[in-house]
């Protein structure tokens, strides 16, 4: 499924015209370079089957493959809501921009088909977070909410964090969040560098951590050295888009040399970072 997306991608990009803008070359050489490393991720990543750590198996064949879930029908309505929005937002980007539309004005309904996670992947999100029962849960990248959605269902008693840049789209998803009844999340509207720290600092411990909001590597790994004060041992880290340009590519790299960190998964899509500190030192490409 994902070969045959950047394949469409390549094929897109060079549709456009027999002399590509610079900006389009740059974006052809990314998706170049993804489709080589996602061609390396299938050949060498692992499912279940040949993993040896009890806790690691055990994650992969209770959360990661798991098929029996049942998940609340809000979130489908969540989606369809955003789905079938026709209004018009301006986007404030204070991340990387977006790989396939550079107009600031976008139309919610565009945005929630075409920017936001899919079923599979908020999927995953709601059962992680369901297994791990974190008190403390902090996103950095709001968009629409449809993340932070599954994050709240599955952990209703957990306190939701959630931060967006853009105002505009802060006012939509915050709109959702009370007319869906999400009563314990909390959106603040700012940039990560003004409020992630504040945020940080006045819940004093952070159980689960969700970065999905700039996309790029300098800042990704910033982002994750202003947490460690405040992980533990039990703490989750999940880092979105880890193949979304070389220098993104880059930070996680540099992430998961981490001494702090104990096992660190890459699922291509997402990665995946455990401090429990009886873990030894692992890193693994899981296949999803």
């Amino acid at each position: 499924m994902m070969a045959a997306f950047l394949i469409l991608e390549l094929v897109r990009v060079l549709w456009k015209g027999s002399a590509p803008s610079r900006s389009n070359l740059i974006m052809l050489s990314t998706l170049l370079w993804r489709s080589l490393k996602y061609l390396r991720y299938s050949i060498l990543s692992y499912n279940r089957h040949g993993i040896h750590s009890k806790f690691l198996y055990q994650f992969l064949d209770e959360v990661v493959y798991q098929k029996g879930e049942v998940y609340p029908p809000l979130l489908s309505e969540y989606r369809m809501s955003l789905e079938s929005d026709p209004g018009e937002i301006i986007i404030t980007d204070y991340g990387a921009g977006s790989q396939s539309n550079s107009s600031r004005t976008r139309k919610v309904k565009d945005i929630a088909k075409n920017s936001s996670k899919s079923k599979k992947w908020t999927e995953l999100l709601y059962r992680i977070i369901k297994r791990t029962s974190p008190a403390t849960v902090v996103e950095l990248g709001t968009s629409l909410g449809i993340t932070t959605a599954n994050l709240s269902s599955a952990a209703p008693e957990s306190k939701i964090i959630t931060i967006e840049g853009c105002p505009e789209t802060s006012k939509v998803a915050d709109g959702r969040f009370n007319l869906f009844g999400l009563d314990n999340i909390e959106l603040i509207n700012g940039t990560f560098e003004d409020k992630f720290r504040d945020t940080l600092h006045k819940i004093g411990k952070l159980d689960f951590l969700f970065i999905d909001g700039n996309h790029r590597g300098n800042a990704i790994l910033k982002y994750l050295e202003w947490s460690l004060p405040y992980l533990h041992t039990n703490s989750v880290v999940i880092l979105d888009d880890i193949y979304w340009s070389r220098d993104m590519y880059a930070g996680w790299q540099k992430i998961i040399e981490k001494e702090e960190i104990k096992l660190s998964l890459d699922l291509f899509q997402i990665g995946i970072l455990f401090f429990n500190a009886d873990l030894t030192k692992e890193h693994y490409l899981i296949r999803y």
